[in-house]
């Protein structure tokens, strides 16, 4: 599974941030659980 984004332009780098600031939330909200798991 994975996800798929069209970036077009000059929208690029806003879409790249986005994609991987969600990833880092993702990451913080997912890693402690895995610890404590």
């Amino acid at each position: 599974g994975g996800a798929m984004v069209i970036i077009i332009g000059d929208n690029f780098f806003d879409g790249l941030q986005v994609v991987f600031g969600t990833m880092l939330v993702w990451s913080e909200l997912i890693t402690p659980h895995a610890i404590r798991v």
